[in-house]
């Protein structure tokens, strides 16, 4: 991911890719009893997007070209 991240950043966005860690760390602040849209900017194919995904949550993704 780094070589592609530095061949590619204007397109890819990030040098490294998320980690399914971060990811965990990220959502254990977030109360899933309740029922949640999840908006997500720059959504992508990595460990966040992923792991919203797997929740089963409404997700609206918006991509900023």
């Amino acid at each position: 991911m780094t070589i592609e991240g530095i061949k590619n950043i204007k397109t890819v966005g990030t040098l490294v890719a998320s980690s399914k860690y971060l990811s965990k760390k990220i959502l254990r602040g977030i109360d899933f009893s309740k029922d949640l849209t999840v908006v997500e900017l720059g959504g992508g194919n990595g460990a966040i997007t992923w792991s919203i995904h797997n929740l089963n949550l409404r997700c609206f993704v918006f991509e900023v070209i």
